[in-house]
């Protein structure tokens, strides 16, 4: 939020899903988007809400544990209760002018990744490009790229071979935006990833912060495995 905030020139704020799962923060996460962003449902707010059977066992057990912190079943809790009707208002996916966002893919809101290697799987983007106009953003896998339309199929940029870590688009292009992850970066990168959007260029921003002092809050968690604060140290 402080690194948006000194741009001093962001108008709106989406978060595609995922606002809680494998963290230690779960409370301040959501009532933090609560008040300062739209969101859309994940599928660990999905797992929250309607269960987690098809999680493994780590990430139900902190499905489990993240439920019972926020409280949702107190109605005597003012905040529990407004948490509760936030989450059950979340929509899957959204669309404003030419823009699609949804957490997973286009298809399968809550369950389909988009990832780096895709092109190499022309059918599954025919089916997911053909469901939006012109860009869409995506999470979900938690590795930020590009993934373009072209005559001859589909090309893939990381914010690695872009300059500046920007994308430039035309007004007839078809694209899908892989935002990343603030949370849990899984590209090797352990600094937070979000990106800016103006309708003619993507940025790419990462924003270093203490991920030792999250991944200790992970290990007194008994609930989450330590295996979900040491990734954070090296962005896996």
């Amino acid at each position: 939020m402080e690194d948006i905030e000194s741009l001093g020139k962001v108008e709106e704020i989406i978060c595609l899903g995922d606002i809680i799962g494998y963290g230690p923060s779960p409370c301040e996460c959501l009532d933090l988007i609560m008040e300062k962003m739209a969101s859309l449902m994940g599928n660990h707010e999905a797992a929250l809400l309607q269960g987690a059977e098809n999680f493994n066992p780590k990430a139900r057990k902190a499905i489990d544990w993240t439920r019972r912190e926020l409280n949702l079943k107190d109605t005597s809790d003012e905040q529990a209760v407004k948490r509760m009707q936030y989450l059950n208002d979340l929509s899957q996916n959204a669309e404003e002018n030419n823009m699609f966002f949804v957490l997973g893919s286009p298809r399968y809101p809550v369950k389909e990744y988009i990832i780096p290697t895709d092109p190499r799987r022309p059918s599954k983007l025919d089916a997911n490009f053909a469901l939006f106009s012109h860009i869409c953003f995506v999470g979900h896998s938690h590795i930020p790229c590009v993934i373009t339309q072209e005559e001859g199929g589909y090309e893939v940029y990381s914010p690695h071979d872009l300059i500046g870590h920007s994308y430039v688009f035309d007004s007839t292009e078809k694209a899908i935006i892989n935002i990343g992850s603030v949370g849990q970066p899984r590209d090797r990168n352990p600094a937070a990833c979000y990106v800016v959007f103006d309708e003619e260029m993507v940025i790419f921003r990462r924003v270093a912060y203490d991920v030792k002092k999250t991944r200790d809050k992970v290990y007194k968690i008994k609930e989450l495995p330590n295996f979900e604060g040491d990734r954070l140290l090296e962005g896996r």
